[in-house]
């Protein structure tokens, strides 16, 4: 696994071109008919993509910490303490990292608010979307216990279940109809 080092510095990197952007020191964005408009746009979301990159990769460090540390009863017994000291060193590591990164993105975002980079309406439109979706999976997880499927029908009235569910279910469907055919012959 490669060392957190590059992503650190990443993050700094990011960081210092957020503090250096001309709407860090303004506290709001300029006009859209002037022409720096486009250019401190561009900026703006150029380190937002910069930034989703580089937590997309620490969420995936995180996952694989989490997949070595349940592997760890494979590793022989004498060499387990010091695989999972070395573990949860990492993992720390990680979340500090992903605290960090967490702070620069909430800078980020206030930034993009105020120079007027984001409408109040699409700010609304997001929100309300992001409670949709937590009310969906908190309310599907409190009526079956499970988590949301995978599989998400395309239209309405579309079979809902994953894929391996409706292979069942047909199966199941044509070994009734093969049932009922014979009994019907049987029955003649």
């Amino acid at each position: 696994m490669t060392s957190l080092a590059p992503i650190q510095a990443q993050l700094e990197l990011i960081n210092l071109q957020l503090i250096q952007h001309p709407g860090f020191f303004r506290g709001a964005g300029v006009p859209v008919d002037d022409p720096a408009y486009v250019e401190e746009a561009s900026q703006l979301e150029n380190l937002k993509q910069k930034l989703a990159i580089l937590v997309r990769e620490l969420k995936n460090r995180t996952h694989f910490l989490s997949a070595q540390e349940q592997a760890l009863w494979r590793v022989p017994r004498d060499q387990r303490h010091s695989r999972a000291d070395s573990i949860d060193q990492q993992q720390e590591n990680t979340r500090d990292l992903l605290r960090a990164a967490a702070e620069i993105q909430e800078r980020l975002e206030n930034m993009i608010r105020t120079s007027g980079l984001l409408t109040p309406g699409e700010l609304a439109k997001g929100i309300g979307e992001t409670i949709t979706q937590l009310y969906d999976q908190s309310h599907h997880v409190e009526v079956t216990g499970l988590l949301p499927p995978v599989y998400k029908p395309l239209e309405a009235g579309q079979f809902n279940a994953s894929p391996e569910a409706a292979t069942i279910a047909v199966f199941v469907a044509l070994q009734a109809l093969i049932w009922l055919r014979k009994r019907k012959k049987d029955s003649k």
